[in-house]
C-alpha cells in the first residue's frame, strides 16, 4: 500500500474503529451511571440524571445523534453539525458547573473557620512544633512535583495573613513566568484564577437547587451562628458539592461519548467511500450494545448486561490500543519520508488527524475549532502586568462587601493557579511559621492547621 493510501484510507479506517468502539463504550457507561438496575440491587451509586437540570436535554440529544448514526444511510454532515452544537452547549454548562464548584469551595473555607457562638475557643497551640510537623509532611516525598503540589495545598489552607500589597507583589512576580510564552495559556490561567476567586461572570445558567442554598447561606449571620445551625449548613453544603460532582461526572461521560462518535463521523464522512467498508461493518456489528444502552434510557431502568452485549464487548478488547499503535507507526513512517508535495497534498488529512487526537484525548471540552495554521500570539510582560492589575482591582471591588474571612478565602483560592513562590525549604518554613504566628484567632488557627495537615498527609 502506497503512502497516500495509508493516509487517505488505512489511518482513517483505524480512527473510525477507535471512535466507534470507544463511543459505544462510553454510551454504555453513561447508561450504567444514570439508570438503575430493574431489580433495584445496584452496589454502585446511580446518578438520577432526570433530576439534574439540563442533563436530560443533553442525554436526549446524544441519543438522537447516536440513533441516527446507526440508521441506514445517515446524514453524516447534518449529524456533525448537531454534534458540534451539543458539544458547545455542554462546554457552556460545564463552565457553569465549575463556577459553582469554586463558589462552594469559598463558602466551605469560610464556614469551616467560623466558630459557632456555643463552641469553645480553639486550643493553645505550639506554633513552632506545628510548623515543623507541616514542613515534614510537605517534604516527605523527594519528588519536586509532589512537593510543589503539597506546598500549594498547604498554603491554601493555612491562615492567610498578608497585606493586599504583598499579595499583589506575589502575583506580579510569579505570573511573569508567562511573559514571552503562549498568550492562550496565560489567558486560561487568569480565567481559572477568576473562577477560583469567584469574580468571573458566571455561572450563566442558574441551578435552582444550588442557588436556594446559597441564598440561605448569604442571608445568615455567621457571627451569631450556633453549632446546630452550622452543622445544618455543612450538611447542605456537602449535598450541594455532591450534586455538582454528579453534574460534572455525567457531563463528562456525555462529552466523551460524543467526542468519540464525532471521530467516527469525521472519518466516515471523508474517507469511507474511498476505502473498504470493513471499519463501518465492524462498528455496525456492535449495534446491540447501542440498542441496549438506548433502551435503558428510554425505560428509565436497565437489566444486567446481556450475554449478547457481553460477548460483543469481549470482541472489542485490545482493538483501541492496537489501532493507536498502528496509527502512530504509520504516521511516524510517513512524516519521516514525506516530501513537501506530499505534505501539501495530504495536509487536510493530517489536520483532521490532529482534530481526532484532540477529541480522543482526556482533555474534556478541548477547543476543536482553533486554526492549526494560526500563529500563536505571545504574552508580553506588559500583558501580564496589565492582567494582574486588572485582576487585583476586580478582586478588591468584589471583596468590598465581603467579610474578612471571605476576602481571605478568595485570595487563598488563587494560590493553586500560580507557580509555587518559594525557592527553598527555609522560605517555606518561614511562611508557615509567619502564617501561624500572625493568626490571633485560636479557633481559626486550630481548624486551619488541621486542614493543612489533612491536605498534605
Amino acid at each position: 500500500m502506497g503512502k497516500k493510501e495509508v493516509i487517505t484510507g488505512e489511518i482513517p479506517e483505524r480512527y473510525m474503529k477507535i471512535g466507534g468502539v470507544q463511543g459505544i463504550t462510553y454510551l454504555y457507561l453513561l447508561s450504567e451511571c444514570c439508570v438503575p438496575l430493574a431489580e433495584g440491587q445496584n452496589p454502585e451509586k446511580v446518578i438520577p440524571f432526570a433530576q439534574l437540570d439540563r442533563i436530560p436535554e443533553f442525554i436526549n440529544e446524544l441519543k438522537n445523534i447516536v440513533s441516527a448514526i446507526f440508521a441506514d444511510e445517515p446524514d453524516v454532515e447534518g449529524l456533525l453539525e448537531k454534534a458540534v452544537t451539543l458539544r458547545n452547549d455542554l462546554k457552556d454548562a460545564a463552565t457553569d458547573i465549575f463556577a459553582y464548584q469554586d463558589i462552594m469551595k469559598l463558602h466551605e473555607y469560610v464556614l469551616r473557620r467560623t466558630r459557632p457562638v456555643d463552641a469553645p475557643a480553639g486550643r493553645t497551640i505550639n506554633d513552632e512544633a506545628e510548623a515543623r510537623d507541616i514542613l515534614s509532611a510537605v517534604f516527605r516525598d523527594a519528588t519536586n512535583a509532589v512537593i510543589n503540589e503539597n506546598i500549594s495545598l498547604c498554603v491554601a489552607q493555612l491562615p492567610l495573613r498578608m497585606t493586599k500589597a504583598r499579595y499583589h507583589d506575589i502575583l506580579m512576580n510569579e505570573l511573569k513566568i508567562y511573559a514571552d510564552g503562549p498568550k492562550s495559556a496565560f489567558d486560561r490561567n487568569m480565567f481559572l484564577m477568576r473562577m477560583s476567586a469567584g469574580i468571573c461572570d458566571g455561572p450563566h445558567q442558574k441551578l435552582p437547587a444550588v442557588e436556594g442554598f446559597l441564598d440561605r447561606l448569604l442571608q445568615a449571620d455567621l457571627k451569631t451562628i450556633d453549632s446546630e445551625t452550622r452543622q445544618s449548613f455543612e450538611k447542605e453544603l456537602s449535598e450541594c458539592i455532591e450534586l455538582l460532582d454528579d453534574y460534572k461526572d455525567v457531563s463528562e461521560l456525555i462529552v466523551q461519548a460524543l467526542d468519540h462518535f464525532m471521530v467516527y463521523l469525521y472519518n466516515y464522512l471523508y474517507n469511507y467511500r474511498d476505502s473498504s467498508r470493513e471499519a463501518v461493518l465492524e462498528i455496525l456489528g456492535l449495534r446491540s450494545i447501542v440498542d441496549e444502552a438506548l433502551e435503558s434510557f428510554e425505560k428509565g431502568r436497565r437489566e444486567k448486561m446481556s450475554s449478547t452485549v457481553l460477548d460483543l464487548f469481549s470482541k472489542t478488547e485490545g482493538i483501541v490500543d492496537e489501532e493507536f499503535e498502528k496509527i502512530a507507526k504509520s504516521l511516524g513512517h510517513f512524516l519521516k519520508s514525506s516530501t513537501q508535495e506530499e505534505d501539501r497534498e495530504l495536509k487536510p488529512y493530517l489536520q483532521r488527524f490532529l482534530l481526532c487526537d484532540k477529541l480522543l484525548s482526556q482533555s474534556y471540552y478541548a477547543d476543536i475549532e482553533e486554526d492549526a495554521d494560526a500563529e500563536e500570539e505571545s504574552a508580553s510582560r506588559e500583558d501580564v502586568e496589565k492582567a494582574v492589575e486588572e485582576f487585583c482591582r476586580d478582586l478588591e471591588v468584589r471583596s468590598e462587601n465581603d467579610s474578612r474571612m471571605m476576602s481571605r478565602a478568595r485570595m487563598a483560592a488563587t494560590f493553586a493557579n500560580i507557580p509555587v513562590f518559594f525557592t527553598s525549604r527555609t522560605e517555606v518554613m518561614n511562611y508557615v511559621l509567619s502564617s501561624i504566628n500572625g493568626c490571633r484567632d485560636a479557633y481559626e488557627k486550630e481548624v486551619s492547621l488541621e486542614l493543612a495537615k489533612k491536605a498534605v498527609m
